[in-house]
């Protein structure tokens, strides 16, 4: 069973931002999008979205930011 976090977009997230925050790695965003097939691919998301995080060995502690 895949473990995940629960992030909630905010004004001018994009998908390697996440990524960044979450995996400290930029270009480590496939796997978000792929947990989350019911948001569309743009280059800046809309704030208010709730995605699925998934925990993998890289993923850091989530900050609360």
């Amino acid at each position: 069973m895949s473990e995940f976090y629960e992030y909630i977009t905010k004004q001018g997230d994009r998908w390697d931002l996440i990524a960044w925050q979450f995996y400290t790695n930029a270009t480590l965003y496939e796997p978000i999008i792929k947990a989350n097939p019911h948001v569309s691919i743009e280059p800046t998301l809309k704030s208010g979205i709730k995605l699925k995080i998934p925990v993998t060995g890289l993923t850091q502690s989530r900050k609360n930011s």
